[in-house]
């Protein structure tokens, strides 16, 4: 069964704050809170090869800091769940992007993997730490200490409150966010069902598909005011518990980001890509969220398979 989930983990929970909390930590820990040391390794490794980089290719950038951050070390998160490092360079500003790329091509390590659980590491510069606001914990691995601890019942209570109460204004919202969006969406599907490509993507087709995305810009602009958000003030863990991200969160589970990432490749090329098989996959995408009720659902088939270790 494990063996079947992680070969296809894309069905699965791959967002923090929607998982069911567990009471012990993920597996990057030991049955003592001890983070496993071969973690450590790879985590030294790479900060090794990005000082080296930033010696090379910016010189006076300096690595402050590395901390991880996201479901592995929360009490969210799923067999799949990455392994997030925090990567503090103060003097970066518009050489983020690029310093971001080389990380992606150049820092790629063998999933760790253990009792079911096969985890990839992921590197993100950043210019501060923000003092850890949007994250729900921060582990330092090299002094092996908390920078930000993570809160179970703190957890508990905003899950509860949030994701999984039917009542929530997130909920609510999220049911109106997809009576916004459908439409368009159905719109595309429909023209495809009824078209057939022919030397090129029509330009009526080619609107169509500028005009679903449209929709989903709108709603990563909610995203992004969550992050606006300073938690001491609204009571939240953190930014991520902002009611954008989690419509972001739902969208993603419910399929639809998948959709808009296909969509966003073909706008992206300008249609070059789009040819008959493109178009096939994207109408099984489109039917596969089209034929979903109007609501975020916690059933027991999407919540995640969870491998827990014993907490310190």
């Amino acid at each position: 069964m494990m063996k079947l989930i992680l070969e296809n983990w894309n069905k699965y929970i791959k967002e923090a704050i929607v998982d069911v909390p567990a009471e012990k930590l993920s597996d990057i820990f030991d049955d003592n809170g001890v983070i496993n040391e071969k973690v450590v390794s790879v985590i030294e490794d790479a900060k090794n090869k990005i000082e080296k980089f930033l010696q090379t290719n910016y010189k006076g950038f300096q690595v402050t800091e590395m901390f991880i951050v996201g479901a592995a070390v929360t009490y969210q998160f799923s067999p799949i769940s990455d392994i997030d490092i925090s990567v503090v360079i103060p003097q970066m500003t518009k050489e983020r992007k690029p310093i971001n790329e080389w990380m992606e091509t150049n820092l790629i390590y063998n999933n760790w993997s253990v009792a079911g659980s096969k985890r990839p590491f992921q590197f993100k510069p950043l210019s501060s730490n923000g003092n850890y606001a949007n994250a729900d914990a921060a582990y330092d691995p090299f002094t092996k200490k908390w920078l930000k601890k993570p809160d179970f019942q703190k957890a508990k209570q905003e899950y509860e409150k949030i994701i999984s109460d039917p009542q929530s204004n997130e909920r609510q919202l999220y049911i109106k966010y997809e009576k916004m969006i459908q439409p368009s969406l159905q719109r595309l599907y429909s023209a495809l069902e009824s078209d057939k490509l022919q030397e090129s993507i029509s330009n009526e087709l080619q609107n169509l598909f500028k005009s679903a995305f449209k929709r989903y810009e709108i709603l990563k602009t909610k995203r992004s005011s969550s992050y606006e958000q300073a938690p001491e003030k609204t009571g939240l863990i953190s930014q991520n518990w902002g009611t954008g991200n989690v419509l972001y969160k739902f969208l993603d589970r419910e399929g639809y980001n998948e959709v808009y990432e296909y969509i966003k490749k073909a706008i992206k090329s300008n249609f070059e890509i789009v040819d008959q098989n493109y178009l096939n996959t994207l109408k099984q995408m489109l039917q596969k969220v089209l034929a979903s009720e109007h609501g975020y659902s916690v059933s027991e088939s999407k919540k995640s398979p969870r491998v827990i270790r014993k907490l310190f």
